[in-house]
């Protein structure tokens, strides 16, 4: 769940996002199936293997400001959910996160909430949000909704690195650098092969 479209066809992207298209190619090539959920996307893809799906219908009739809650929340998670995943995957704040960790929670599947910032797990991030929209969607009150509602339901915070695991331990996440997650983690993501 996430962005990476446009990381998947080479184009420039958020290092986020990246990222969830370097994992997305490999766990395809490796024979997965990957279905990569992409909020304001167009249209559901195929790229480089990887199922790529809207988020939520293009158009909304909710003004701007309120559309996110009223709306596309909602649309994402039952988006999310239709998809029966065994694995779900963020990468980075999100005001996403939170619907991501309650499909996890009602499907019964795992979520992993891998950190791309040491700001995500912060309610007062180093970054300072600007104007009425951004901070509702960005600001302190969404970041506290994403560290208890989000990372406090993963399975399994990713950090990436010590100081990231220390703040995660402060906070009673569970949570492991990259390197020491390498055999945990693919058996949570490697449950359901793609049929021939």
């Amino acid at each position: 769940m996430g962005g990476g479209a446009g990381a998947l066809r080479g184009l420039p992207d958020g290092g986020s996002e990246r990222q969830i298209a370097l994992l997305s190619a490999g766990l395809a090539r490796r024979g997965r199936l990957v279905r990569l959920v992409v909020p304001g996307h167009p249209r559901s893809e195929l790229i480089d293997g990887v199922q790529v799906i809207p988020g939520w219908p293009p158009r909304s009739s909710w003004p701007r400001g309120i559309r996110l809650w009223a709306d596309r929340l909602p649309a994402l998670s039952r988006t999310i959910s239709d998809l029966d995943p065994d694995v779900l995957y963020t990468r980075g704040f999100s005001v996403f996160g939170p619907s991501v960790a309650a499909v996890s929670r009602r499907r019964g599947c795992t979520y992993l909430a891998a950190l791309a910032s040491d700001d995500d797990l912060r309610v007062f991030p180093r970054s300072r949000s600007r104007g009425l929209v951004q901070t509702a969607g960005y600001g302190p009150a969404a970041r506290a909704v994403f560290v208890g509602l989000a990372l406090r339901r993963a399975a399994l915070v990713l950090a990436q690195h010590a100081g990231q695991l220390e703040e995660c331990s402060r906070m009673g996440l569970p949570a492991r650098i990259r390197a020491m997650w390498r055999s945990q983690v693919p058996r949570l993501l490697m449950r359901r092969p793609v049929s021939s």
